[in-house]
Parts: C-alpha cells; structure tokens; sequence
C-alpha cells in the first residue's frame, strides 16, 4: 500500500481518496450539491490533469448501476486486480471533483495498489477519457468549494 505521488497523476489512473482528508486539506471543488458529494473513501478516475493550474478532473466510482451511472468497460481495465479488474465499475456522470494535485498523495493513504502495480482505465484509449471529460460540458451544475 502505497500513496500516489503527484508525478504518477494521469490521464485514466483510478485512485483511492480520502473525500473528508480533501475536504481538510482545502482547494477542492464539485460539481455536486453540498451533501451529496461522496464522503466516505472512494474510488476516482481521473479524466484529466491540468498540471500548470495544479488540479485534477475526477469522477468518482460505483460498484452498484443506478440512474446517470455509466458502466465502465472491463477489457479497459489494468493494474491491480483485487477490486478492480472483472468488477463492475460504475461513473457517475454529474458528480465531477477538481482535486490540487498536492493533496493526492496524502489524501490516497488507503490506496492498495502501490508505484508498480497502480489501477487505470483507458490508459491507451485517451478518446474513452475525453468522451468522459466531454460529460463535464454537459453538466451546468458550477463547480463548488467541497
């Protein structure tokens, strides 16, 4: 268990974050209601990185299919197996975060996998990648302080 450092953040990398750690650190924004952003640690696939700017698009993970949630494909799935690959994985479209970059590492403590062996999605498909961030376009709720 390893947490991810700033220079592995990429396009289709999924890490496991600490919302109430975010929340702490400051500096995060939502796409989503206060109050029903997820709280509890989660899974996130990040969509894209804007490393001048300093921040992340992410976009949390289900394992349940449930309204506005897109199932994920398997075969695009790498990297640590164990809640992963052959899992269903679930996005939900109308919950986008804006996370600093200086928050990963420590709010991705609880992440299993370690440098050699991280979760991606899409990691040689950037177009699946970009057809989630366009999801973003279609969103109209404005980003929010989490």
């Amino acid at each position: 268990m390893t947490a991810v450092r700033d220079d592995e953040i990429i396009r289709g990398i999924v890490i496991h974050l600490d919302p109430k750690i975010l929340k702490n650190i400051g500096g995060c924004e939502a796409t989503i209601k206060p109050g029903h952003q997820v709280l509890d640690v989660h899974y996130f696939l990040v969509v894209d990185v804007k490393r001048e700017e300093n921040y992340c698009i992410a976009m949390p993970l289900f394992s349940e299919g449930g309204k506005d949630r897109q199932i994920l494909n398997n075969y695009l799935k790498s990297g640590m197996s164990e809640n992963w690959i052959n899992q269903y994985s679930y996005l939900f479209r109308w919950q986008t975060w804006k996370i600093p970059l200086s928050s990963i590492e420590e709010a991705s403590i609880s992440d299993e996998s370690d440098t050699e062996n991280r979760r991606y999605y899409a990691k040689d498909h950037e177009d699946e990648l970009i057809n989630f961030l366009n999801l973003l376009k279609k969103n109209n709720t404005p980003f929010t302080k989490v």
